[in-house]
């Protein structure tokens, strides 16, 4: 199942703000009333779950190659 784009836009901003899921559901355009229960209800997700695991993993690949080749040299 795909996300919709508010809900990409939310998993993007959890990423990005370091796990802020009220802040990332205000911010990804969603109303602020009752922002922190829905924002909840959207990380019980399993397709937005997966998403944010795989943009992580993606993430922590990134900088672990980036020091890789530092220390290459």
């Amino acid at each position: 199942k795909e996300l919709t784009p508010k809900q990409k836009a939310f998993a993007d901003e959890y990423i990005k703000n370091g796990g802020n899921a009220t802040q990332a559901y205000i911010s990804a355009g969603y109303s602020e009333n009752g922002a922190n229960r829905s924002a909840q209800k959207l990380l019980s997700k399993t397709v937005i779950t997966e998403y944010i695991a795989e943009k992580m993993e993606q993430i922590e690949k990134e900088q672990h190659r980036d020091i890789m080749s530092l220390a290459e040299i």
